[in-house]
């Protein structure tokens, strides 16, 4: 005669039941957490919206470096300069500006006094 050892199955028994009911109850733990996150936000005086721009929305400044025109060579054609270029009605320039705008220009002041005489000549 041999004894079944009624226990010998007990770890198979129900055992889908149980892993339903393990993973009914973590959902509802995580959707609960998620409500009760969501509510402290609002009584804080932020709104899920604002929380939300203010994690995502950043600001980043990139300068743009115009480039070169090249051949299929790699010979460069054409380049970016940085140029000043100032249009003046030589006939309404007065003496003493001269000097402030040869400094904002850095060129030479007598340079700009011959260049308003010239264009005042051919003005005339």
């Amino acid at each position: 005669m041999t004894i079944k050892n009624p226990f010998s199955f007990a770890k198979v028994q129900n055992y889908w039941r149980r892993q339903g009911v393990v993973k009914f109850i973590l959902i509802c733990s995580l959707f609960s957490y998620q409500v009760v996150s969501i509510s402290n936000a609002e009584t804080q005086g932020l709104s899920v919206a604002k929380r939300a721009e203010s994690k995502s929305l950043k600001q980043q400044t990139t300068y743009a470096k115009r480039g070169d025109i090249v051949d299929r060579n790699g010979e460069i054609l054409a380049s970016s300069r940085l140029l000043k270029k100032v249009n003046l009605d030589p006939m309404l320039v007065e003496p003493e500006f001269i000097p402030e705008l040869a400094k904002a220009l850095e060129i030479n002041e007598d340079q700009i006094k011959k260049n308003i005489g010239q264009k005042k000549k051919n003005w005339i």
